[in-house]
């Protein structure tokens, strides 16, 4: 009698079914602001304006405070300042991102 073996070879493979695509995400670092601004000019006739540009990084938000100046502070990314009197003042910007805030002040 002619017997024949059959071999049966079985192979299972598993898939994951989940919506992980690997491992967790870290969250990213921190992109913290840096503040930074310039004057158009330095020295003015009293009653004359000045132009402020800011030169921050990564900021989405501008607080300024100008002593001595009109208007007395602004949320204006580059405001133009009138200063009616004579005199040495100090501005300040502070600027912000989700990630956090920083501040430049000059006083001349």
């Amino acid at each position: 009698m002619n017997k024949t073996l059959l071999l049966v070879v079985s192979q299972i493979v598993l898939i994951s079914c989940s919506s992980d695509d690997g491992p967790a995400e870290q969250p990213a670092d921190p992109i913290l602001p840096v503040a930074g601004f310039s004057a158009s000019e330095t020295a003015i006739e009293t009653g004359a304006s000045i132009t402020f540009s800011e030169d921050s990084e990564n900021a989405t938000s501008y607080s300024w405070a100008f002593e001595g100046g009109e208007p007395v502070t602004g949320t204006d990314k580059n405001p133009e300042i009138t200063y009616g009197a004579s005199g040495t003042f100090q501005v300040s910007l502070k600027v912000s991102n989700t990630d956090g805030e920083d501040t430049e002040t000059k006083a001349d």
